[in-house]
């Protein structure tokens, strides 16, 4: 019993010496969880505030209170209040005409509390990105003021700059220009450099430069500005400057100089950005649109054979052109489209594959890879009239009204009879099937 006993603590020492000589597997090593990163902020937490000492154009000043914290935007208030009564016998007046105007009295603040809230449902809505936001439609000027206040509000927050910013000048300094964004068909490309210190205009230069060689001036031109030339570049470019200090650098008021309207034009559209740039604060050296915002119509002069009258409208935003209607009313009942009879489209869907909605479609499609140019829309099978005549009509819409700005008139476009080429081929005959459902 005892050697049994023996042989077992033999045995356990054994196995317990081989144990230890056996190498042991590493506890396996948990690494530490890596630390959050510092969140980096642009701006600073702090309230910030701005506001205008003089009033816009309406009689009103603008103040301005942002909160930020983490770098998240909130506008604690924004508000316009009048401008004060300027004399004793400005204050005597007001008061003599208050208790006949109170009710009246009550409409402006109400209209005020409209316009805060429609440019800060803007911001908003511009996911608070000031070179987002665009001018309110009736309230421009107080649009640039807000986004004036706001810039300057979140450079102070880089830094953590809490003193109040006062703005004693509807325009901020410096020097500005402003060119159209390519030459024009005669070869030239205008534009106005200006200068602007405490609300005053220092300087302003009107002119344009030369395609083939830019350091030559269209009021420098021997031929254009020939002796005996009855409306000279050199005369009507100055006239025009002369005649928007005259009227109190109101666009409005230019007289247009004789021979000098598409100048006259090119001015205000270049003028125009420069204001709001001067505004706002914003950039110096600007590129104006090629077209100017807001919504177009053309049509042709007069009906088709079969009684139908093309027209297109589109929408200009930022430059980009959208087509927003391209069809064709009947001369019997102008409330009738060729987009919506049925008869047309089944008859022409039989004979040419394509109808009214179809190749609308189409030629909209088209468009909109065609990089902005007319002459690179593709004509469409069995609507090789209809195409022809979108082209045309958008051409010359892009051409004209866009460019001008001029959205209260419907342009008036003649056609241009196109006679199509005498072939067997399938393509000639399907034209020849469009035209005869009056595509």
């Amino acid at each position: 019993m005892k050697k049994s006993v023996s042989i077992i603590l033999i045995l356990s020492l054994v196995l317990s010496l081989l144990a230890a000589c056996t190498p042991q597997e590493p506890e396996p090593v948990v690494p530490e969880p890596e630390p959050e990163p510092e969140p980096v902020y642009v701006y600073q937490d702090g309230t910030y505030e701005a506001q205008f000492t003089i009033p816009a154009q309406d009689g009103n000043m603008e103040s301005l209170t942002v909160q930020i914290v983490n770098d998240v935007i909130e506008i604690k208030s924004y508000s316009y209040k009048s401008e004060p009564a300027s004399s004793e016998a400005d204050t005597a007046q007001s008061a003599v005409s208050s208790d006949a105007s109170s009710d009246q009295d009550s409409q402006p603040q109400e209209t005020q509390a409209e316009f805060t809230h429609s440019i800060t449902k803007a911001f908003e809505e511009a996911d608070k990105d000031i070179t987002k936001l665009k001018p309110i439609e009736g309230q421009e000027e107080h649009t640039y003021r807000f986004i004036r206040m706001m810039s300057d509000i979140l450079e102070n927050a880089k830094t953590g700059n809490t003193q109040p910013i006062s703005f004693s000048t509807r325009y901020a300094d410096g020097d500005y220009l402003a060119c159209m964004p390519d030459f024009n068909p005669q070869g030239w490309r205008a534009y106005v450099k200006l200068s602007v210190a405490n609300d005053e205009f220092v300087s302003i230069e009107y002119n344009a430069v030369s395609e083939k060689d830019e350091t030559q001036l269209i009021t420098l031109d021997a031929e254009l500005n020939a002796e005996g030339v009855a409306a000279a570049p050199a005369t009507y470019y100055p006239a025009i400057v002369d005649s928007f200090k005259n009227a109190g650098y109101s666009l409005d008021g230019i007289v247009t100089p004789t021979g000098g309207a598409p100048a006259t034009k090119a001015f205000k559209k270049l003028m125009g950005p420069l204001f709001a740039s001067m505004m706002s604060g914003g950039e110096k050296d600007i590129i104006v649109n090629q077209y100017v915002d807001g919504e177009y119509r053309a049509q042709f002069k007069d009906f088709d054979e079969n009684g139908w009258k093309e027209y297109i409208v589109i929408q200009v935003e930022d430059g980009a052109v959208t087509i927003k209607q391209f069809d064709a009313f009947h001369q019997e009942d102008e409330n009738r489209f060729k987009s919506q009879d049925a008869d047309l489209e089944t008859k022409m869907t039989e004979k040419t594959g394509t109808n009214p909605k179809q190749y609308t479609k189409d030629l909209i499609d088209s468009w909109g890879k065609a990089d902005g140019d007319v002459t690179k829309v593709d004509n469409i099978t069995g609507a090789t009239v209809s195409s022809n005549s979108f082209k045309l009509l958008l051409g010359e819409l892009l051409a004209t009204a866009a460019t001008a700005g001029d959205t209260d008139s419907i342009l008036e476009v003649e056609r241009v009879q196109v006679e199509a080429p005498s072939s067997s081929s399938s393509s000639s005959s399907a034209d020849a099937s469009t035209s005869s459902l009056a595509q």
